[in-house]
């Protein structure tokens, strides 16, 4: 008796992936259905964005099995006219070393099916990364369909371009602007209509951003270190005027100055700030017997070349106790540069950042950068020498993404 293979009805099948269908095409067609074309492409998404990967496939059920061990028993074999003819094999199979194997195999209707069905099997090879020599011998090649162009990928928004553009034109590092924006993009735009992109990354950088809490009552030691130009003194005195003009008790103390503390008097001059030149080795007994409510300390300028300086600094300020050391980020620095200096002077173990000359420029983004980068929160910011408050991290977020 020969096998007839009839034409059966082409299904269409999509999902996300191949896996994902194989049991809906071995329910919907039996386990010897044949896979014809497979496509892949993209789709969904809003004006662009979200698009999800799709997969799809066309799909008939396959013949009948043939039994390799059948002997023909009583069947009338079939007319030599109706004979299907196998393609020519140029290739010898592996097939299993029995005379019955070999004779099923040779049948036309083994043949047949070996030279058009593309059975699961070829499908598990596709998705394994071995298969055993047998499956590989009878595996067809894949029908020949027009292959698909690739999918371009969809070009970025102009505003999500230039946003991320103008926050590393601000100072902040390319890398921590593209990580802001893409996380807003990805998980919180789709939340929220187009026009709000811009506040949505101006609200994740303030929640980025750490700043200091208020301290709460008690005496405070504050220190104010940096390299030279960095307006470390300039921030003592504005810090000590504006507590000493609501009635606090205030002193400063100004670590072996060049002018012997002449710059930093001058500028408390009339605010009744008591200003005293004293050495490195005086700091830890003049806190000790400090009265004052607030003591701030003025400190030489620290630099990588001068590490004598930094060793000698941090010990001091180490021994005597100082519990708030602020790291001066003038504004405008670079923010490779930035977490250099801070890796530079982590010898003097700085807990806060104190941002100054921030009304001199609008790349505000440096000071921003290295505050993230290190969790060492913000706590001043001085806008000019005479001008300084507490750090606001939504106005900070705000000179950065304007």
């Amino acid at each position: 008796m020969s096998d007839v293979l009839v034409a059966a009805e082409t299904k269409t099948y999509r999902g996300t992936s191949i896996e994902e269908l194989l049991p809906q095409i071995r329910a919907d067609l039996g386990p010897e259905a044949v896979i014809v074309t497979r496509r892949e492409g993209l789709v969904g998404g809003i004006g662009g964005f979200f698009q999800k990967k799709c997969v799809e496939v066309d799909a008939r059920p396959g013949g009948p099995r043939i039994d390799v061990f059948d002997d023909g028993g009583d069947e009338p074999e079939a007319a030599p006219e109706t004979v299907i003819e196998p393609p020519a094999v140029t290739e010898p199979h592996l097939v299993r070393n029995d005379a019955a194997t070999r004779e099923g195999l040779e049948t036309p209707a083994v043949q047949r099916l070996v030279g058009e069905a593309k059975p699961f099997a070829d499908l598990l090879e596709e998705m394994t990364p071995a298969v055993s020599p047998v499956a590989k011998a009878y595996a067809a090649p894949e029908p020949e369909t027009e292959a698909l162009p690739e999918p371009e990928p969809t070009p970025e928004p102009k505003r999500i371009a230039s946003l991320r553009e103008g926050m590393v034109a601000a100072g902040l590092g390319a890398d921590l602007a593209a990580d802001v924006v893409d996380a807003v993009v990805a998980n919180v735009a789709p939340f929220a209509t187009p026009s709000r992109l811009r506040t949505l990354v101006r609200n994740e950088l303030a929640l980025r951003l750490p700043v200091a809490p208020a301290p709460g009552p008690g005496r405070r030691h504050l220190a104010v270190v940096g390299p030279a130009g960095t307006g470390k003194t300039a921030a003592v005195a504005r810090v000590a005027a504006a507590h000493a003009a609501v009635g606090q008790d205030v002193a400063c103390l100004t670590l072996e100055p060049a002018d012997g503390g002449a710059a930093l008097r001058s500028m408390l001059d009339g605010s009744g700030v008591k200003v005293e030149a004293i050495s490195y080795e005086d700091l830890a007994v003049a806190l000790l017997g400090a009265s004052a409510q607030l003591v701030l300390i003025d400190t030489p300028a620290a630099a990588p070349s001068s590490g004598v300086t930094v060793e000698s600094l941090g010990a001091t300020l180490g021994a005597a106790g100082v519990d708030e050391i602020h790291l001066a980020v003038r504004a405008g620095t670079a923010s490779p540069a930035a977490v250099e200096m801070h890796e530079n002077l982590k010898g003097l173990a700085p807990n806060r950042i104190l941002v100054s000359a921030a009304a001199d420029t609008s790349y505000i983004g440096a000071a921003v950068d290295v505050a993230i980068r290190t969790s060492l929160p913000v706590h001043y910011v001085a806008e000019t020498v005479v001008e300084l408050a507490p750090a606001d991290p939504r106005d900070l977020a705000s000179r950065v993404v304007p």
